[in-house]
């Protein structure tokens, strides 16, 4: 006869899983995680040990993240890079699914490369549980046995809840790392762009810079460089070994790949899986990846952000873009600096002043627009200013100046297509265009003979164009460097504040995501420990059913059985919201189901 008290002095699967849930919706550290997730696996299966395996990079490689079991200095499967022969972990993941071997027969019978385990390290049965979030495959947990072990059913439903739970669990922990990384971020994007309004500092402009670097990126290396004498030299560098730090100083030729792809692109050029060589920049081998942003006054180089990594080689789109927009922001920056050296009258100065102040603190495109009229009007009085966004395939004027015709102002608020030859130039070009000898049939714009030249200003949300701010000139077939240079400027500072828009909209819609990922393991935790308490069959599917609606739309679930040869309801939760299919499912459906 069984001993109740040895009975209940160990937990069941159900209890377990129930304790692991409580402990994991505690934890805030990977590794946490790992201990809480291997040790009931381990007790309750007693194995010898187990691992758990992430993948890396693009993910077509595993690596270990916690070991337990295993002694101190062990010979091990998972040493020395000996698992990535280990041909099962593989096949678990490429087929996101659980693989059971009883026995050490079991294992060769299915991998019959495996003619001994790698390094001669007994296992005898093996359990190799995909880490899956959807349709992504974080990792494996593999548990290994010194003898054969039957897997029963409730031993693989509880290895597969463990993995389901430990995935869920390490993603709430990096969507919460990120979203605080992010807001350190957006923080310091914020004061970067204050620091745009009020400095023309370039000491203080980069410091800024560096700020939002490494808020965003933990083990950046930084650099300003500027040319200097036909060479690249560090206006601002970052702490750097003895022999780099001599090198920069000395300042690298114009030609340096890197330095020269960026200034012929006019554009950020980011290097992935650096080579020092290829580079042609010495002791730079613990660099792993790098951007080289270039700056331009009149179309001459005038400056070079730099930013290097040290451990990941790749750039995500995520990176690219909060790059981008620095390099944007550090632009607008120099562009009004050099602006301010230009315009001429204290209105002009003060308007803009007013533009980059706007920037750090107004997210309405539209008031914006009309601070960048006010920039341009008050150094060139004659300008006509339109700011357009796009609206069902049409580029519609959402704020015009007060000097355009009203024929013009009419038809530019009910849009002009998107093929239109100079909006579709800008968008192509992602940066401004300035178009001498306006030819109104080309265009296809009525009236607008009066104008002698047009510029415009594209802003995009991701890769889609967005907005297009444009000005018009009456008195000149031709811009000057100094009004391309002062509408250069005025853009920038307009694409700031866009920038900032989506970055808060991006933090707000991701905090909403973490939410429901907190929710959902509540719920979680709430249904296990339903199970392991109650015992009336109904009772448990209804407090299934209560626990999912919670976490979808407003709607209902309802549990149906056969009998007498109709599907009858026996456990419903919300509402239908129709009283004829209300009746028509209280009544039974008839039970058509085919017998075999």
């Amino acid at each position: 006869m069984t001993d109740p008290f040895r009975r209940l002095s160990r937990p069941s699967l159900s209890d377990r899983l129930q304790s692991v849930t409580e402990s994991l919706a505690a934890a805030t550290i990977p590794a946490d995680v790992f201990e809480i997730v291997l040790n009931p696996a381990l007790e309750a299966l007693k194995a010898l040990a187990g691992v758990v395996l992430l993948g890396q990079g693009t993910g077509d490689r595993l690596q270990v993240a916690a070991t337990q079991g295993y002694a101190k200095g062990e010979q091990t499967l998972w040493q020395d890079g000996a698992f990535d022969a280990f041909a099962p972990t593989e096949d678990s993941l490429k087929r996101r699914e659980a693989l059971f071997f009883e026995h050490q027969e079991a294992l060769t019978a299915a991998y019959p490369q495996l003619t001994a385990p790698p390094l001669g390290v007994k296992v005898v049965a093996t359990a190799v549980v995909p880490m899956l979030l959807g349709d992504q495959a974080l990792g494996v947990i593999v548990l290994v046995f010194t003898e054969p072990h039957h897997f029963t059913p409730e031993e693989r439903r509880f290895l597969q809840t463990l993995a389901a739970q430990c995935a869920l669990a390490l993603d709430r922990l990096a969507l919460s790392t990120r979203l605080h990384q992010q807001a350190e971020a957006l923080t310091a994007f914020v004061a970067l762009t204050e620091a745009v309004g009020l400095n023309t500092d370039l000491d203080t402009l980069t410091q800024r810079a560096r700020d939002v670097l490494r808020a965003s990126f933990p083990d950046v290396f930084m650099a300003f460089f500027v040319p200097n004498e036909g060479r690249w030299v560090p206006a601002l560098l970052d702490e750097a070994p003895g022999d780099l730090k001599r090198l920069l100083v000395t300042g690298l030729p114009l030609d340096t790949p890197a330095f020269h792809q960026a200034v012929q692109t006019g554009l950020p050029h980011f290097v992935e899986h650096w080579n020092s060589e290829a580079q042609r920049i010495a002791h730079t081998g613990a660099f792993s990846a790098g951007v080289f942003a270039p700056y331009f006054q009149q179309g001459q180089p005038v400056g070079m952000l730099v930013a290097v990594l040290q451990q990941e080689p790749l750039w995500t789109l995520q990176h690219r873009a909060v790059l981008t927009a620095l390099w944007r922001s550090l632009g607008g920056a120099l562009d009004r600096a050099e602006q301010a050296r230009q315009l001429e009258g204290r209105a002009a100065l003060n308007a803009f002043v007013a533009l980059t102040e706007a920037v750090g603190t107004e997210t309405n495109l539209h008031v914006l627009a009309r601070h960048a009229q006010d920039v341009l009007q008050a150094s060139v009085p004659e300008l006509s200013v339109v700011y357009h966004e796009l609206e069902e395939g049409l580029w519609k004027a959402r704020m015009v100046s007060d000097n355009v015709d009203p024929q013009i102002a009419a038809t530019a608020r009910m849009g002009h297509l998107q093929d239109t030859p100079s909006f579709l130039e800008a968008v192509q070009a992602r940066g401004p265009v300035f178009t001498d000898g306006w030819d109104p049939q080309r265009e296809g714009i009525a009236h607008t003979e009066v104008y002698g030249a047009v510029a415009l200003y594209p802003y995009f949300k991701g890769e889609q164009p967005f907005g297009m701010l444009a000005m018009g000139t009456v008195d000149s077939r031709v811009w000057t460097s100094q009004d391309r240079a002062l509408f250069t400027a005025v853009g920038h500072s307009l694409g700031l504040a866009l920038d900032r828009a989506i970055q808060a909209e991006t933090l707000q819609a991701q905090n909403e995501v973490l939410e429901a990922r907190t929710q959902a393991l509540e719920a979680f935790m709430q249904l296990t420990k339903d199970l392991g308490v109650q015992g009336d069959r109904l009772a448990l599917i209804r407090r299934a059913q209560e626990v999912v609606r919670s976490l979808l739309p407003q709607g209902y679930a309802a549990y149906f059985e056969p009998e007498g040869g109709r599907w009858w309801v026996r456990s419903q939760v919300g509402s239908m919201r129709s009283p004829s299919l209300q009746a028509l499912v209280d009544r039974g459906s008839i039970w058509n189901a085919v017998k075999t």
